[in-house]
C-alpha cells in the first residue's frame, strides 16, 4: 500500500470515530434527546384529542348564539328599510292624491278570484287575484305572483292595473321580511312571501263580517298623531299569503278602556327574536319587543287555524299579560283614535 492510500484510510476511521463521538455527545444530551424525541412523535394522544374536542365544543357553544344574533340583527334592518319605504311611498301617494289614502285592503270588494279586475287603489293584491293568474304549486310561483301583486296585479291583453305604491318603491321585494319564518314552509302548507299588512282602521276593508266600517281614516289629515299610529305591521298568517288587511279589536282607547278592552283577531308577528317591526304615519320605523308570553305563543304559532282556536284565546286572556294588547291598541289608528 502507497503511503498516500494509507493516509486516506486513517482519515477514513478518524471520520468514523468523530461521528460516533459527535452521536455518542448527542444521545448523552437530556435536552436534545427531549427535542428528538418530540420530533418523532407522529400524533395526539387519546387524551390530548379529546381535550381539543371539548375546546372546539366550548367555542362553537359561546360562537352559535352570537353569530345567530348577529344574522337576526341583519334581516330586522333589512326590514326596517322595507318599513320605511313603505311609509315614504304611502306618503308620497297621499300628497299626489288629494291626501287620500291608499287602500290597505288587498282585493276587490265581493270579487272573485281571477275573475274580478283588482282594486287599483289597494297597495298590492292577494295572489289570488292577480291576473293573468297562475298555479300556485311552487314557492316560486307563490314568489312571482306576490311580487306582481304589488308591481302590476294585472297584466292582460284587454286591461292592464299598475300598482299603486310602486312608483314610489320600485322594488318588488320590499313587501318581504327576509326573517318571515313562512318562507321556509312548502307551497300550499303555509308558503307566503308576503311579510306586512296595512292595518284595517286606515282604508281597509270598507266591511268586515257584515258591519260596515265608520271609524276608518281615509285620508292622511285626519291622522292627528302621525308618531304614534301605525301603518303596516308584520302579520305572520299561517294559512299562507296575508289576505285582507290587518284587523285588530282596539278596545276604546278614547276613554282609556273604560268602555271596551282591546283583543287580538289576526296574528302579529315575531320574525325578529322577540321582536316584530312597525311603521308610523311619520314615516318613521322600528322594532318592538313583545313583553308577554301568550303573544308569542301566538304570532310564532304556524297553526292554521290559530285566530279562531286556543292559541287566540290563549292570547287574549287577561290572565296571561295584557302589555302587548294596550301597546298595540293605544298605537292603532281610527277615527277615534287619531
Amino acid at each position: 500500500m502507497s503511503h498516500t492510500s494509507k493516509r486516506q484510510v486513517e482519515a477514513s476511521f478518524k471520520g468514523n470515530d468523530n461521528i460516533r463521538a459527535g452521536k455518542n455527545f448527542f444521545s448523552q444530551t437530556p435536552a436534545l434527546r427531549a427535542s428528538l424525541k418530540a420530533l418523532h412523535r407522529q400524533a395526539f394522544t387519546l387524551v390530548e384529542l379529546l381535550v381539543v374536542i371539548a375546546i372546539i365544543g366550548i367555542l362553537a357553544a359561546l360562537l352559535l348564539p352570537v353569530l345567530a344574533k348577529g344574522k337576526q340583527k341583519g334581516t330586522q334592518t333589512v326590514c326596517l328599510s322595507n318599513q320605511q319605504q313603505l311609509a315614504l311611498a304611502w306618503e308620497m301617494y297621499a300628497n299626489d292624491n288629494g291626501e287620500k289614502v291608499v287602500g290597505f285592503s288587498t282585493f276587490p270588494d265581493n270579487g272573485t278570484p281571477g275573475v274580478t279586475p283588482p282594486d287599483p287603489e289597494d297597495w298590492r293584491t292577494d295572489v289570488q287575484y292577480v291576473q293573468p293568474s297562475i298555479p300556485l304549486t311552487t314557492p316560486q310561483a307563490i314568489i312571482q305572483a306576490t311580487e306582481a301583486g304589488f308591481r302590476q296585479p294585472m297584466n292582460s291583453s284587454t286591461q292592464t292595473i299598475a300598482g299603486p305604491l310602486y312608483r314610489y318603491a320600485p322594488n318588488p321585494h320590499v313587501i318581504h321580511c327576509p326573517g318571515d319564518q313562512r318562507a321556509s314552509l312548502p307551497a300550499g302548507s303555509g308558503f307566503a312571501w308576503d311579510s306586512y299588512s296595512g292595518v284595517m282602521g286606515v282604508n281597509g276593508e270598507k266591511e268586515f263580517q257584515g258591519q260596515t266600517n265608520t271609524v276608518m281614516i281615509t285620508k292622511t289629515i285626519q291622522i292627528m298623531h302621525t308618531s304614534q299610529r301605525i301603518l303596516w305591521v308584520e302579520e305572520c298568517d299561517a294559512r299562507g299569503d296575508n289576505l285582507g288587511s290587518w284587523d285588530f279589536r282596539p278596545g276604546s282607547p278614547q276613554d282609556g278602556f273604560q268602555t271596551q278592552t282591546p283583543s287580538w283577531i289576526d296574528s302579529p308577528a315575531a320574525f325578529h327574536g322577540n321582536a316584530s317591526t312597525f311603521n308610523f304615519a311619520d314615516g318613521h320605523a322600528e322594532a318592538h319587543q313583545w313583553v308577554n308570553g301568550s303573544t308569542l305563543y301566538f304570532a310564532t304559532s304556524l297553526d292554521q287555524n290559530k285566530a279562531n282556536d286556543t292559541v287566540a284565546q290563549i292570547a287574549n286572556d287577561p290572565d296571561n299579560g295584557t302589555n302587548d294588547l294596550y301597546w298595540v291598541a293605544t298605537h292603532y289608528p281610527t277615527l277615534l283614535n287619531p
